[in-house]
């Protein structure tokens, strides 16, 4: 998947492995993301933050049923 991450340095990076949901977790398929002044405080250093970006988005949920 496509994602900004943050490592010490601010990334856009198209080979991030999606991890399987959890039993109670579902996939969304993001429409539109968008950076907020938090994740700009989280690149200045704000609670030594390291990952990915963005967590105000628009998306469908993908349901995957479990037999």
């Amino acid at each position: 998947m496509r994602a900004i991450v943050f490592d010490q340095t601010l990334q856009f990076r198209s080979d991030v492995v999606l991890r399987s949901p959890g039993s109670d977790e579902v996939i969304v398929d993001v429409i539109q993301a968008g950076i907020c002044e938090t994740d700009l405080q989280l690149c200045k250093g704000y609670m030594g933050f390291a990952g990915t970006l963005g967590h105000e988005f628009v998306g469908i949920a993908l349901v995957h049923r479990r037999d």
